[in-house]
């Protein structure tokens, strides 16, 4: 039966909050929403997150844990996620919610107002507060510079983990997206935008949980670059995702994470 919101929250090793965070997003949404659902999607963690998930969903039935099989990275969980999702309109953010999804009552009225493919989170809105350390703001900024030479992007932050998509919009897309790791999220928003879909960009407030630049390291920001290169070329030089609708490396984990999802 489709739902009016699904929430995804994609969990890699997140014992120590998954369990409460769960719950609080819940009831949330609860506030402002009737029809809804919260998924929690284990990306192979290696310790209790699945059991801490496990409890929320029987406390709250509105919580669902999708477990994956093996570790894919936060897109990954995201697209499998988005493939279980029932809502009409599908929102997704970080385990450690230092986003409020509260935040998702605002992000529907505009989306609705604006006829909008996606609205999201944007740290760089000259509105938003953000208590984030340094290191964390430069990776930002830097990122948002490399995006807009790039790829021409009409929002100026891609990476803020509260965003909210048309279900049908988010669903095709996730079935096209390469990228697994931390530059998931700058693939699926070129992604809605080739599709001439409008993407809308709102002010949070940002307490930040995490220290130095969160999960976020050198590697990490390395591998974004080097990922970012790789969807400009598919998306500007060879014509990859016209060519190719469905990835069949999303589609094999839908297949797989299929076979150990409760129906």
């Amino acid at each position: 039966m489709e739902k009016h919101l699904s929430l995804i929250i994609p969990a890699w090793n997140e014992e120590a909050c998954i369990y409460r965070n769960a719950l609080a997003a819940s009831e949330k949404i609860a506030a402002f929403c009737r029809d809804f659902e919260v998924l929690v999607v284990d990306d192979g963690s290696e310790d209790r997150t699945q059991e801490e998930a496990r409890r929320a969903a029987a406390e709250d039935p509105r919580i669902r844990l999708i477990a994956e099989n093996g570790h894919g990275g936060k897109g990954r969980a995201l697209c499998v996620g988005a493939h279980f999702a029932k809502g009409h309109y599908i929102a997704f953010c970080d385990a450690d919610m230092d986003l409020d999804p509260s935040d998702l009552e605002r992000f529907l009225h505009v989306m609705k107002e604006e006829r909008a493919g996606a609205v999201i989170a944007s740290k760089l809105h000259p509105a938003s507060h953000v208590d984030a350390p340094l290191l964390r703001r430069v990776y930002s900024r830097g990122y948002a510079a490399l995006m807009k030479v790039l790829l021409g992007l009409p929002v100026r932050d891609t990476q803020t983990g509260l965003k909210l998509f048309r279900g049908d919009v988010m669903k095709k897309v996730c079935a096209q997206i390469r990228v697994t790791g931390f530059a998931f999220d700058a693939e699926m928003l070129c992604l809605i935008h080739a599709h001439g879909l409008k993407i809308v960009s709102m002010p949070v407030n940002v307490t930040f949980s995490r220290g130095g630049a969160g999960r976020v390291g050198i590697r990490d920001a390395a591998d974004m670059f080097r990922s970012t290169l790789g969807i400009f070329a598919r998306l500007r030089l060879t014509g990859y995702y016209r060519k190719h609708p469905v990835n069949a490396d999303t589609a094999e984990a839908f297949r797989r994470a299929s076979e150990i999802v409760p129906s």
